[in-house]
Parts: C-alpha cells; structure tokens; sequence
C-alpha cells in the first residue's frame, strides 16, 4: 500500500548511507536536523541518540498494541557504531538533558521526602513502642488485649514508606543494580553511554536473558544468596549505546555467538554512519536553537506526567495505543513482508533472529512517534509509513555489519542496477507496474538469474521501493512513487 505525501531527491544509488531523516515526525526531524546543523556530526548518529532518549522518556507511560492483539512496551534497543572524535557526546548530551535534569530535580526532591520519611518513621517506632509496652503490661495483668492489638494492626497499616528515587539513567552498573533499581525504586531505566564499549564488556548487558526479559516487559526474578530475593514486574529498560568499531568487533569476538543465539543484539536497531570527520568546517554564523528546545520540553512535559502522582501513592497506568485500520494494514503488510525475506536464499535468511523482532521494532517506534509528536486517538498510517521507512533504514544497518556471507555486496550491486533500470525503463516510459517476468526477460543481464532477481527485488521490498501485487496468475512489480517520483 503506496501513497504520494511528496517528493525527495532521486538517489544515484538505491542504498542510502544517509538516515531518512524526513520520515520523521516534525518534532523529532526538526530537532535532529538543527543539531546536525549546529554539531556537524554523522545524521545517523544525531537521530539514533534522539530515538534512545525518546524511548526512554515515553517508556513509562505508553504501551503499543500490534494488529495480533500482542501488546508490549515500546523501548528500544539501539546500537550506533562510530569512531572518536565523531562528537557522540555531544549528540548524546543534548538528546538526554531533560531526562537528566529531570533526575536532578527529582533527587533534590527525594533527599527532602527522605528526611521527612525518616521523621515520620521515628515516631512512628516511638508510638509502635507504646503500643506494644500497652500489650505487654495488659498480657501481665491478665486483662484483655484484644483492643490493644487492634490498635497495634491499625498502627502497622500505617508504617510509613521510604520514597522513591527516580533513577532513569544507568551507565556502567552491574546486572543485579539494575534490576535493584527498577524494583526498589523506579520501574524504567535507560543504560545510556557514549563509550559504550566499557558497557558491553562490564555491565548490566552481560545478563543477556535479564535484559531480553525486560526489553519483553516480563517478570524478573533475581535470586540472592546473601540479601532477599526479589521479583521486578512491569518494568522497562532502554538501551542506547554509541560504540567504537574496534570495541564492537572485540564485543562480537567473544560473545557474538551467545549474544545472538539468545535474541539479544535482534533487538537492536543498528547504525554505522558514514564520518563527517574532515569535513566540519567552521561557519560564519552563530548557532540557532529553535528546534530542540521544543523536543526537549515535550521530553520533561512526558516525564513530568510519570510522576504526576506520586504524592498520593499512585503510579499512572501505562496508555496502551492502537493502530487504525488502514494502519494495521500498513503493518501487517511489512510484517508479511519480512516473513518473506528469511524463505531460503532470502535477505534475511541469515538474519531470523533481527527478522523475528522487526515487525515488533517497526510497531515501538510508531508508538513512539505518535506519542511524542503528541497525536491523539489511534495510531495513523502516515505514521507507520515513517516508522516502516525508519525502520528499513536500520535493517540494512543490522545486515551490512553482521553480514555472515559475502553474498549480501553482490545483492546491493544487483539492486542498484535494478533500481537504476526501473526507473529509466518503467518509471521513465510513464509506467509503476510491471511484470515480474518481464524484468526477468528485458532487464539487465544479471537480473536474468532467478536467484538473483529475486534477491535485489527482496532488498527493494525491504526499504518500501517495491511491492508484488497479482492479477489473477500474473506477479507483478508495483513501484513506489515516493522513491521513484
């Protein structure tokens, strides 16, 4: 299901390295475009940043549920694989200071309602005394305790609590800290670093399965020998990393094999952007700030309404988005098409566990652009259109680094040739559909193998270029206007 909602740049190439910026909701495009304005650092790096710190503002707050009826939260995981010096930190920086301050000022507020709580506690141990020296001196006597006890279960209804500290962001801490902090005191938590290479190797990621369970929004159980055990529910986590190549491949080195067959790094949303290093040059102007400040205060407005009632001991329920019709068709039409993609000889055939997460990433990140663009009602088409597109983008960022054979270069040059001839031969005569056959017997020589056609037109599919469509017995090619306009 194609529609026209505008026209971009013809590409040379049908592989973009540069992020799809425009298919992101205004809020968040324009955000990312001033900072890659203002930073000059990769887009893709800028943009995979703002994605970490939006899941982990929005995670709190809003659940999404698929067209299967399968509901789950709408976290991301997200990997971005770039060099020193590519100004992670600073991307990194800029996207999480509301989640930041936000903690400042809930730590401020949590030192002051813990100093309340422990005068509340001390006087409630005094009265607690008090009551009980009562039933000690009545069960002396002989008389009746019976009211006194009743007083005693009144008064342990009302033992005070300790406060919550609302801890969103982790950067290096063990497994067990982690799940202590989401059980103990806040149920969401993002382990965010720009130097994720230390992360990867000492902390919470180490616990694949924990972190598996939680990107699931499943139950944990941690079980302690030394201190009480305990189970986290209903908890989120988010994972941002930027990592250096050299640490990634040391990463994968040792622990690819258990890491993949667990289904952790599935779930990630890969991205290795081209360097802008040697061409950020300085400009004779001074930096703008309009954007960003607007993403930033809809990030603290979102946060805000997690703790909006704490006060009072209550935690606002989670808000459970759905798809519109033409929207759950939208999905289930990707879905289906990444089912097709891991049939052997398939682009992601090699590559069943990211597909089996995909469907479920693609519906997250609608979730979340259409939470914090602040859209009301069901979740739109035009919105899993972008998420879909968004989504593509790292797919190819998934296989291009963990490539397991050589055959995926061969692939990206077909489609390129496909691509190039579709629109000159189809889209350049007038035409959006043609038969499948026909490319077969008419296009460029080394399409004419069937294997090899239908692996460029796979790769096509993949990011929305293409889709098949049949009449009657006849297969067909449906080209997209919005890449072949």
């Amino acid at each position: 299901m194609y529609h026209n909602n505008g026209e971009i740049e013809n590409m040379t190439y049908y592989v973009p390295d540069e992020f799809p910026v425009d298919a992101l909701p205004d809020i968040l495009k324009h955000a990312v475009m001033e900072v890659e304005t203002n930073t000059q650092a990769p887009m893709a790096l800028i943009a995979s940043s703002a994605l970490g710190a939006i899941s982990l503002a929005c995670q709190h707050r809003v659940n999404v549920r698929r067209p299967t009826g399968m509901e789950s939260p709408c976290s991301l995981f997200m990997l971005t694989i770039a060099e020193s010096g590519e100004r992670k930190t600073t991307a990194d920086q800029l996207f999480t200071k509301p989640i930041r301050t936000f903690e400042a000022i809930q730590a401020e507020k949590f030192q002051r309602d813990l100093l309340q709580y422990q005068v509340e506690k001390l006087a409630w141990e005094i009265a607690q005394k008090a009551i009980l020296r009562s039933i000690d001196k009545a069960t002396t006597k002989g008389e009746p305790s019976d009211p006194i006890s009743q007083c005693l279960a009144d008064h342990m209804a009302k033992q005070p609590q300790p406060p919550r500290l609302i801890k969103l962001i982790y950067n290096d801490a063990t497994p067990e800290a982690v799940a202590l902090g989401l059980h103990k005191h806040w149920p969401s938590a993002g382990i965010v670093s720009d130097e994720g290479g230390s992360v990867l190797g000492n902390a919470a990621t180490k616990n694949f399965s924990m972190a598996n369970t939680l990107w699931s929004g499943g139950a944990l159980t941690i079980d302690r020998r030394s201190s009480e055990s305990f189970v986290v529910t209903n908890a989120r986590l988010t994972i941002s990393l930027m990592v250096q190549k050299k640490a990634m491949k040391k990463f994968c080195n040792k622990r690819d094999d258990e890491a993949r067959s667990i289904g952790f790094l599935a779930r990630f949303l890969v991205a290795e952007p081209q360097s802008t290093q040697g061409k950020r040059y300085i400009r004779n102007q001074l930096p703008s700030w309009q954007h960003l400040p607007v993403l930033q205060a809809r990030l603290t407005d979102i946060l805000n309404q997690s703790v909006a009632n704490l006060d009072s001991g209550q935690i606002v329920d989670n808000v459970v988005l759905e798809f519109s019709p033409e929207a759950k068709q939208r999905w289930v039409d990707a879905y289906n098409t990444i089912e097709s993609f891991v049939a052997p000889g398939g682009y992601l055939s090699d590559f069943k566990d990211y597909a089996a997460k995909a469907a479920e990433n693609l519906a997250r990140m609608a979730a979340l652009f259409h939470w914090v663009q602040g859209s009301e009602g069901l979740i739109s088409f035009d919105t899993v259109d972008r998420a879909a597109r968004v989504c593509s983008w790292y797919t190819l960022g998934f296989t291009r680094f963990f490539n397991a054979t050589p055959e995926l270069s061969e692939t990206q040059a077909d489609t390129t040739l496909l691509a190039s001839w579709l629109r000159t031969e189809i889209r350049g005569k007038g035409y959006f559909t043609v038969k499948k056959n026909f490319i077969r017997q008419r296009g460029p020589n080394p399409l004419r193998n069937k294997e090899r056609l239908e692996k460029a037109l796979q790769l096509l599919m993949s990011y929305d270029w293409i889709r098949y469509i049949r009449y009657g017995k006849t297969l067909f090619v449906e080209l997209n206007s919005i890449h072949f306009s």
